[in-house]
């Protein structure tokens, strides 16, 4: 029985990482004994020939590729819905996975989500992250596959936020399994300004609120506690963002019809957004 399902979705990768990439899947212990398979879905890659020749043949690896560009997001969802494991992890293509990923295996259990600790947040997340296959299936969580030129930035926000608000059971672990390529930059590089990044950052974030349901919401702490490095969603400020924005998220477009401060350029300002005349504006 395949344990753990690791999604990867692959875009114009240099060779050498994608092939250090799946090398860190092929030298696991679990990936030997079939309880671990790999979903590569290729995302239009002009350098699809090249990569392709790299992907070993084995029956729990899965190849697919995109008919047209899709992004990171839908890429992922495409491996979801393809996945056969009890768990869904991820893999960015010029990341790997390190020796300790075999004693995750000792750590699943009956709970919905696995959190890994960390001192220090980015929106990378999910890739932090195990969840339950079927707790995703029936509670309809999906990548966001709406049309706004936000949903390819930060996507993992959006996904791991409403994973939070909805699991009913929640551990948290301490497995270094995960090397994150911070050199190189990722997914970010046609928003052109910070402020930019605050759009899209929120966007995920509050879209997720959005289509979970917040009110009394159990997680919300568990949230914040996640998240509490980025200076984003402080208990408070999620109380706070919910008495304002209720059920509404087209400030995000509206918003760049009005002139922002260079003092507020920190791209987790949450309350000033609330406290602003531009939500005033906006919300009348």
């Amino acid at each position: 029985m395949i344990k753990i399902s690791i999604i990867m979705p692959v875009h114009n990768t240099e060779k050498h990482l994608f092939e250090k990439a799946i090398d860190s899947v092929l030298k696991l212990e679990h990936f030997k004994k079939k309880r671990v398979e790999l979903i590569i879905i290729d995302d239009y890659s002009t350098n699809f020939i090249e990569l392709k020749k790299i992907i070993p043949k084995y029956e729990n690896i899965i190849f697919i590729r995109n008919k047209k560009n899709l992004g990171a997001s839908l890429s992922r969802q495409r491996g979801i819905d393809l996945a056969r494991g009890e768990y869904i992890s991820f893999l960015d293509s010029d990341d790997y996975l390190k020796s300790d990923y075999n004693k995750i295996f000792t750590l699943l259990g009956a709970n919905d989500l696995y959190i890994k600790k960390n001192k220090y947040y980015s929106y990378w997340i999910t890739n932090s992250i195990f969840v339950k296959r079927n707790f995703i299936v029936n509670n309809n969580i999906k990548y966001n596959n709406k049309s706004n030129i936000y949903n390819n930035f930060y996507e993992d926000l959006h996904f791991l936020t409403k994973c939070i608000l909805l699991a009913k059971k929640i551990e948290y672990f301490n497995i270094d399994h995960y090397f994150y390529n911070k050199e190189l930059c990722k997914n970010t590089k046609s928003i052109s300004s910070r402020i930019e990044k605050l759009y899209a950052r929120y966007f995920q974030v509050i879209s997720a609120f959005r289509e979970a349901g917040l009110k009394n919401n159990k997680n919300l702490k568990i949230l914040a506690s996640v998240f509490k490095y980025n200076k984003m969603l402080t208990f408070s400020s999620i109380n706070k963002c919910l008495k304002k924005f209720n059920d509404g998220v087209s400030f995000i477009n509206d918003i760049k019809k009005y002139k922002i401060p260079k003092l507020y350029y920190r791209p987790w300002n949450i309350i000033y957004y609330i406290k602003s005349n531009i939500i005033r504006k906006i919300y009348g």
